[in-house]
């Protein structure tokens, strides 16, 4: 798209300041309530609160809708303009700008709130907002009350005050648009504009957006509006804002090992007639099958090519070291590139997990901590015309930071919401001190006036963006032919039935109905998903898993040992990139 096609009218730069002038104290209020009082997924009641106060209070422009969608947690608060009125409406006492109606209810949805569909010649522009913090950790700095147990370590308090203050101030610089004499020029829609305040809960653990997603908060959407705070850039800390981000896919996974417990002194091992002598217990240990699954994943991923990352720790693992287990756990995150690559990855990593319960004898439960992140599809026309409304601003962007745009690490449930209407989640720099988003120094920082100011000078290029979405037609178009092709791209359209998600304690799209129950050497590992890279980052784990995969062995410590001539330890060492032990040098 040519930049000069979304050219912004500069009468409308100086309304858009004047809002966020006019409303910075109050809006600051809210930044400062907030940040005092951190609040984890799904039980921000303060945050909604607060927010919706301030909308009620404002008067007749907005309808606020508390709890929406059905979440505790989500609102709407709306405002609208219906293009037939062009100045001729006085509706509550502002020209052309009629207070929508109240949503009809439904008997068998008496707790749904919601403002009406969008009607087929409207246009909407959404603003997110998130104010989820994070679990505090050890090292924070106590910034918050005394027995708080979060923190803002991601600077949501500044997306809610950002969000705020580009949703009013785009209201208002429509009004001022609709009072002007040019408002009849040819850059005006035929079209109903339609400007939302989305709240958006849980981003952080919880999928907010996905639930949101699925109750329809984001049908007839024309664009997606938001910004996350981020540390200053490494490669120029003069820039204020980056317009064009991206972000990973990504899932959490928490499996159950279910064996059998049992006593020390009652675990009596039984031969298994392998010619080295090798002995394996007849008692399903739910410990070993968590060990074997690990050690297989860890070799996985040393063999994954960025930005493909699996993590995992172990959550449960017994109680005495007398005892052995019967139950284990152990979760995971999976990031990918792309929706397509996790899809992949989730299923290898599922793999392994069961073929490690199944090596153990025991029933392995693979389950959905939180709903699949998709990556993030930065709509560029909407990134465009940001930078170039921040710019005639005066406030320093960048359209792409190849340290960022193109090395994402961070995954969002904005990705979602880009697969389905036009998005994008600008950045915007504060001064950190070097802490990253989710460190605790992170937290006190974005509590600052500055990172506040910041994050209000961020507003001023979402304004002029919605703004422009509304009323420029060429803008307009050139942002949907944009999302369609990017979905012709990605493929997402087609994938979408194809990835559908469990939430909560449901199992995975890739796990449903496949509890797997089997005793020892059930299934065999077979090598890497397809896709996923063979270079090692030690020669000898390759050597090892191109013997497995000719011989179709089982991927166990002692199936390895076996095959390397490397005792149990030895193996463990190659797998984990350590020095083997004195003992691995005997022969076995």
């Amino acid at each position: 798209m040519d930049s000069n096609s979304s050219a912004f009218d500069g009468r409308y730069l100086k309304p858009i300041e004047q809002s966020i002038k006019q409303h910075f104290e109050e809006i600051k209020a809210i930044n400062d309530t907030i940040f005092r009082n951190p609040e984890l997924a799904w039980n921000e009641n303060i945050a909604h609160d607060v927010i919706c106060d301030h909308f009620d209070a404002l008067g007749s422009d907005f309808t606020v809708y508390r709890h929406a969608y059905g979440l505790k947690t989500a609102f709407v608060v709306e405002a609208r303009h219906d293009a037939s009125d062009h100045g001729a409406t006085v509706s509550n006492g502002v020209v052309g700008f009629p207070v929508p109606k109240e949503p009809e209810r439904t008997v068998s949805e008496p707790d749904f709130v919601a403002p009406p569909p969008i009607p087929k010649n409207g246009r909407l522009v959404i603003f997110n907002a998130e104010y989820d913090a994070l679990p505090v950790t050890s090292k924070l700095p106590r910034t918050t009350r005394p027995g708080v147990s979060a923190s803002h370590a991601c600077g949501h308090n500044l997306i809610t005050s950002s969000s705020v203050a580009a949703f009013t101030s785009c209201w208002e610089a429509l009004k001022h648009k609709n009072r002007e004499e040019a408002y009849l020029d040819h850059r005006v829609p035929r079209a109903t504009m339609f400007v939302r305040l989305l709240g958006t809960p849980a981003e952080e653990s919880g999928g907010g957006k996905i639930k949101l997603l699925r109750a329809g908060a984001y049908e007839g959407a024309s664009a997606c509006l938001m910004a996350h705070p981020g540390p200053l850039a490494w490669t120029d800390t003069s820039l204020r804002a980056l317009a064009l981000t991206s972000s990973l896919a990504s899932q959490r996974l928490i499996v159950n090992f279910d064996g059998q417990a049992s006593h020390m002194a009652f675990h009596q091992p039984t031969s298994t007639g392998t010619t080295d002598g090798a002995i394996h217990s007849n008692r399903k240990n739910a410990l070993d099958a968590l060990v074997i699954a690990y050690v297989s994943i860890s070799a996985l991923a040393r063999e994954l090519k960025p930005p493909a990352r699996v993590f995992g720790f172990i959550r449960s693992g017994g109680t005495a070291a007398n005892v052995v287990p019967d139950r284990t756990r152990a979760e995971y995150s999976i990031r990918a590139k792309t929706i397509q690559e996790l899809v992949a990855l989730r299923k290898e990593v599922t793999r392994r997990l069961k073929a490690g319960g199944a090596e153990a004898g025991c029933t392995t439960h693979v389950i959905d901590s939180r709903a699949t992140y998709w990556n993030l599809i930065s709509n560029e026309p909407l990134c465009q015309a940001f930078s170039s409304h921040m710019s005639n601003f005066g406030i320093s962007t960048a359209y792409t930071l190849p340290e960022i745009t193109d090395n994402p690490v961070a995954a969002t449930d904005q990705g979602n919401v880009s697969h389905h209407c036009p998005a994008m989640q600008a950045a915007f720099f504060i001064d950190s001190r070097g802490a990253f988003n989710h460190q605790p120094e992170f937290a006190a920082c974005a509590g600052t006036d500055d990172a506040f100011a910041r994050a209000m000078d961020c507003a001023k290029g979402l304004a002029a963006v919605g703004v422009d979405v509304l009323t420029n037609d060429v803008l307009h178009g050139a942002v949907r032919s944009s999302f369609e092709e990017s979905l012709r791209i990605s493929g997402s359209e087609a994938d979408q039935e194809a990835d559908s998600d469990h939430e909560g304690t449901g199992m995975s799209a890739t796990a449903l109905g496949e509890e797997h129950s089997a005793g020892p050497r059930a299934e065999t590992m077979t090598g890497a998903a397809e896709g996923i890279s063979s270079t090692s980052a030690t020669g000898g784990l390759k050597d090892m898993a191109e013997t497995l995969e000719t011989k179709s062995a089982s991927f166990t410590l002692e199936g390895l040992a076996n095959l390397s001539g490397k005792t149990r330890e030895g193996v463990i060492a190659s797998l984990m990139g350590v020095a083997a032990p004195p003992s691995d040098t005997l022969t076995r």
